[in-house]
């Protein structure tokens, strides 16, 4: 049963974009309950949602189930006016900067430059979710490498799963000064060359058969690095995924952000995904330029102008897009980069 909330508390709620933020108004007249949830929805004071679809998606829904009149802003229903904002989340861009410049972060650079010995770095950072498309995303990148196989030994690609919740559910005491670990050079001596060596944090995980979507991409990077490894390097491609028994920390996450060369976020479906926020502030903060190969579907695509939009199902045209970014031309990528500046400062700086 959904209860009047007291009008003594107007917030935004934020089911209404739960509720609108992966299905249009056609996929919502098929629910059971739909006239029900409106109205409990139009009982709050202040609807806010994510973007401007799924604000339209609601919209739409009142006037073609509940066959009510609506503005841009806001809907009347029973005498009643509840306003309509959208009001996407963001991110604290001095934490991201400070943490980007923090000690832990600057000796992971440092290390992990060493590693990339001049390579380029692609990165991607999702957390394990069929929506994600990881799939899509691998399956770009081998293709990439079957008709430029001489990138293999040019450019890095490291994809990093988090797993649910990401790495948003670290502690506050496991955050730069705690618990991260530097494995000791005789320890890395062990490890395979040519891998990047990440620091981790402890975690511990369930044992148990990998899901299916786990064991694909596994399989994927397993297939794709077996074309192009050598003795000293162990392929173009390195996953670090979910099911990691130590996960890279948040200094190493802020080491890999820094360093990117390109970040690529290609959803087949998502909401409001703030990575490409943090990549970009912590690539500002060491006065670096920044590119983002954004899907077209990901909820932050109307938000950043100066990213480069794809379909993630066209996988071609990802291919395309993977090898211009790779040698862009110079005043391109500064021009994409300084629009991407000036709208990250406009939505999370001011």
């Amino acid at each position: 049963m959904i209860r009047r909330p007291p009008r003594s508390t107007p917030k935004p709620s934020s089911a209404a974009s739960d509720v609108y933020k992966r299905q249009s108004s056609e996929l919502y007249r098929t629910l059971p309950f739909r006239e029900e949830i409106l109205r409990g929805l139009l009982a709050a004071d202040l609807l806010g949602f994510q973007t401007y679809d799924y604000a339209r998606h609601f919209l739409s829904s009142c006037e073609m189930v509940l066959g009510l009149e609506t503005a841009p802003d806001h809907v009347e229903h029973e005498g009643h006016l509840t306003r309509v904002c959208v009001c996407p989340v963001g991110i604290e861009p001095e934490v991201v900067k400070a943490r980007s410049l923090a000690s832990p972060t600057l000796a992971a650079i440092r290390r992990l430059e060493g590693q990339l010995q001049g390579r380029a770095l692609f990165l991607g950072v999702d957390t394990l979710d069929p929506t994600k498309g990881l799939v899509h995303k691998f399956l770009a990148f081998e293709d990439l490498f079957s008709q430029h196989p001489e990138l293999a030994d040019e450019l890095v690609f490291v994809q990093v799963v988090l797993g649910a919740g990401g790495a948003a559910n670290l502690k506050p005491e496991d955050r730069l000064e705690g618990k991260l670990i530097t494995r000791t050079t005789s320890e890395r001596k062990n490890k395979p060359t040519g891998r990047l060596e990440l620091d981790v944090v402890e975690q511990k995980t369930s044992k148990g058969v990998f899901s299916t979507l786990e064991r694909q991409l596994h399989a994927m990077v397993s297939r794709i690095n077996s074309q192009y490894a050598t003795l000293d390097f162990e392929g173009p491609v390195q996953y670090f995924g979910a099911d990691a028994k130590t996960p890279p920390g948040e200094a190493t996450l802020a080491a890999l952000f820094a360093l990117a060369d390109v970040l690529v976020i290609t959803p087949i479906r998502d909401g409001m995904n703030v990575v490409p926020f943090e990549y970009l502030v912590a690539r500002e903060a060491h006065k670096k330029l920044g590119a983002v190969l954004l899907s077209e579907f990901a909820g932050c695509a109307r938000s950043l102008g100066g990213a480069v939009l794809v379909n993630p199902w066209d996988t071609r045209r990802v291919t395309t897009l993977l090898y211009r970014l790779f040698r862009p031309v110079s005043y391109t990528h500064l021009r994409a980069h300084e629009t991407l500046r000036y709208l990250v400062c406009r939505l999370l700086l001011e």
